[in-house]
């Protein structure tokens, strides 16, 4: 090369070389992090049942009407997709029950029950399971003018809202 004088050659030359290095040696740390990101994303598949945890509702009582029920759904991914959470609701007769499984980031599980026309003086009780436990249990008489809402929320920490 003109002008460059034989020491400034071999200093291009091994900064040359200390780049081609360096450069490998962040194609190799990408290729790492990109095949752990892939295995952490894939152990958190919905293939891992093993590791969700199991709930199941319960709700039953005397009311004979139609009852409007809301439950946490199936949420077996860290982040679900709005794909996942679209059953989380049903108008049916009593007893009714549904087992869900959850991710293990999910807190807990809620289930809410109510009626609009039912007799006054009959009942609706919510059970909630975890791992076939009784973890949460929730009652509630029909009002006068035929109206009952009830409201259960566990959370794994062992608390219970009530409404």
């Amino acid at each position: 090369m003109p002008g460059l004088r034989p020491m400034d050659t071999k200093r291009l030359q091994l900064a040359v070389k200390l780049s081609f290095l360096v450069i490998q040696t962040m194609k190799y740390c990408l290729t790492l992090f990109t095949l752990l990101i892939l295995f952490g994303l894939n152990s958190c598949s919905k293939g891992e049942g093993n590791l969700l945890d199991k709930y199941r509702y319960e709700v039953t009582g005397t009311v004979t009407a139609p009852v409007h029920i809301q439950y946490t759904p199936d949420i077996t991914k860290a982040i679900p997709d709005d794909d996942d959470l679209d059953d989380y609701e049903v108008t049916t007769t009593l007893p009714w029950s549904k087992a869900v499984e959850l991710h293990p980031n999910v807190s807990g599980a809620g289930c809410s029950a109510g009626t609009s026309d039912a007799v006054p003086g009959q009942t609706i009780n919510i059970k909630i399971f975890r791992d076939n436990n009784l973890v949460a249990e929730h009652e509630t008489v029909v009002d006068a003018d035929g109206y009952a809402q009830l409201l259960l929320n566990y959370y794994k920490d062992g608390t219970v809202n009530k409404y």
